[in-house]
C-alpha cells in the first residue's frame, strides 16, 4: 500500500480542468490524512476498528489513484464528478471508494482467465499438446496444416474447418512428442474452439515467440524444421541467455508459451439483468455511480462510465477471443499478468508499451519497454484500449493496497470454520458472500 502522492501526475498538468481536478484531489488527500490520524490514535486493542480503518484508507487511495490513472478521459470525468458529489462526506467517500473496490477492482481481480492450453491437468498425459504434432519442413508447411485454405493463411480460417480440427464429436488427435509412446487423443469441448483457433493465429501472429522476451515456443520449434534450424543458427550466434536477464538480444531460449487474454472470459461471460434494461448508455451509468450506493452499481455500469460500454459486445461470447484480446507469453510473465502483479502501459508510439509491476526484482528480469510487432499484417496486435484498462485495474489494486487485502481476506476465508461469538468474523462472511455472487458482477 502506498500513500497518495503529494499532486497529480505532470501528464494531466496541461488538461483543461486542472485546476478542477486538484481541487478534487485535495479531497482525497484531506479524507486520508484525517483516516490515518485516527488509525494512528486507535487503541492497538481495538482490533475491529483498527481493520475498518485500515480499510477505508485503502478505499479513499482507490479514488485518489484511480484520477491518478484513469485509463480515459470519460473515466477521469467520472470519478472526479463522483468524488465532488460526496460534499468531502467522509461516509460517502469511503463508500464511494468501496463501490470501485466491489465492482471493478476486485471483479477483474478474483475473474481473471486461467487458460493454461498448453499445460495439461492432472487428468491428462503430461505429453499431450493442444495442437497437431506432426513434423513439417517448413513453417509454410505448418501453417498450412492448421489453416488450409485458398490463401494458405490464418485469415482464411472457417467454422467449418474449425469443427474439423476440434470438434467435441470427433477428437482431436494428438501425436506424442516421442515417437515410443502410444497415440494420445484429448476432447476439446465447443466452448474451447474459438480459443483453440486464436492461440494457434497468436503463435503465428507474434512469430512462435513469446511477444515480450522472444522466447521461442518449444512445441513449435520441434514441430517444425525450418524453425528449429532458424533456433539453432541464433544460438550458434548469440549462445544462451546470460545472467537473469530474459530477452532474445541476449541470447536464445525456449519456452512454452501461453495465450492469454487481457481481459479475461468470466468477465463478459454473465450479465446483470438489470444492466441491460436499465444501463443503456455512459450518462445514466454515472447518474448511478454519483447516486453512491454499491446495490445500483455494477462492473458494467462501471466500465459504461469510463467509455468501455462498447467492449460488452467486442468481448461477448467467444468473441472474448478475438487477437486484439490475446497475447503470447512465457508462463511466469502469464501467471504475473493474470493476477496483476505486472502490466504494460501504453507508450507514445501505437503498439510500444513499458513492463511496470508490483516487484522491481521480477520486472526487472524483462525488457522495460517492448513493441508489438507481427510479419502477417492480417492478424491484428493486442489493443491498445484493453491493455490500458487492464493497466489502470492493476496499477489501482497495487497502489491502494486492495490486492493486499483481497489475498488477506482470502486467505482468512481458508482459515475461518465458523462466526467468532463477539461478530469479529462478519467483514469475512460478507466478502464470502459477496465471492459467492461474484457471477453477476458484470
Amino acid at each position: 500500500m502506498s500513500k497518495l502522492p503529494s499532486g497529480l501526475p505532470e501528464v494531466l498538468q496541461v488538461h483543461r480542468n486542472i485546476a478542477h481536478l486538484n481541487s478534487t484531489y485535495e479531497i482525497c488527500l484531506r479524507l486520508e490524512k484525517r483516516i490515518q490520524a485516527d488509525i494512528n490514535a486507535v487503541d492497538t486493542d481495538a482490533r475491529n476498528r483498527q481493520d475498518d480503518l485500515e480499510r477505508d484508507i485503502i478505499f479513499c487511495r482507490i479514488l485518489g489513484y484511480l484520477l491518478h490513472h484513469a485509463p480515459t478521459l470519460r473515466a477521469l470525468h467520472t470519478v472526479s464528478k463522483g468524488i465532488v458529489s460526496c460534499s468531502e462526506d467522509r461516509t460517502s467517500l469511503v463508500r464511494l471508494g468501496k463501490v470501485y473496490y466491489d465492482h471493478l477492482l476486485r471483479a477483474f481481480r478474483l475473474n481473471r482467465g486461467n487458460w493454461q492450453t498448453q499445460t495439461p491437468s492432472d487428468e491428462e498425459d503430461a505429453d499431450a499438446f493442444p495442437l497437431p504434432r506432426a513434423h513439417f519442413g517448413t513453417l509454410a508447411n505448418m501453417i498450412e496444416e492448421w489453416f488450409p485454405g485458398e490463401g494458405h493463411g490464418p485469415q482464411n480460417l472457417t467454422h467449418s474447418m474449425a469443427k474439423k480440427r476440434v470438434s467435441p464429436i470427433q477428437p482431436l488427435m494428438i501425436q506424442p512428442r516421442r515417437q515410443d509412446f502410444s497415440m494420445r487423443v484429448q476432447v476439446i469441448n465447443v466452448s474451447n474452439q474459438s480459443f483453440i483457433i486464436t492461440f494457434i493465429k497468436a503463435l503465428v501472429r507474434d512469430g512462435f515467440r513469446c511477444a515480450v522476451t522472444g522466447g521461442y515456443d518449444a512445441p513449435s520449434v520441434d514441430a517444425n524444421r525450418e524453425l528449429d534450424a532458424k533456433v539453432e543458427v541464433e544460438f550458434e550466434a548469440k549462445g544462451p541467455l546470460r545472467g537473469r536477464y530474459r530477452h532474445h538480444d541476449h541470447g536464445v531460449a525456449l519456452v512454452y508459451t501461453r495465450c492469454v487474454h487481457i481481459l479475461s472470459e468470466s468477465l463478459f461471460q454473465s450479465t446483470n439483468n438489470r444492466d441491460v434494461g436499465n444501463i443503456v448508455n455512459a450518462r445514466e451509468a454515472r447518474l448511478e455511480l454519483e447516486s453512491n450506493t454499491s446495490e445500483s452499481v455494477s462492473f458494467r455500469s462501471i466500465l459504461t462510465s469510463f467509455g468501455y460500454d462498447h467492449l460488452f459486445e467486442e468481448l461477448n461470447g467467444t468473441n472474448v477471443h478475438r487477437l486484439e484480446n490475446v497475447i503470447t507469453l512465457e508462463p511466469d510473465l502469464h501467471q504475473a499478468f493474470d493476477t496483476l502483479e505486472i502490466w504494460f502501459t501504453p507508450t507514445g508510439d501505437p503498439h510500444r508499451y513499458k513492463l511496470e509491476g508490483r516487484w522491481l526484482p521480477f520486472a526487472s528480469q524483462f525488457p522495460q519497454y517492448f513493441t508489438f510487432t507481427t510479419n502477417k499484417p492480417e492478424l491484428p496486435l493486442p489493443s491498445r484500449n484493453y491493455l490500458a484498462l487492464h493497466a489502470t485495474c492493476a496499477k489501482v489494486t497495487h497502489l491502494s493496497g486492495a490486492g493486499a487485502y483481497i489475498d488477506k481476506a482470502l486467505r482468512d476465508l481458508e482459515e475461518i470454520r465458523e462466526l467468532a461469538e463477539d461478530g469479529g468474523s462478519a467483514r469475512l462472511f460478507e466478502d464470502a458472500l459477496f465471492d459467492m455472487g461474484s457471477p453477476s458482477w458484470c
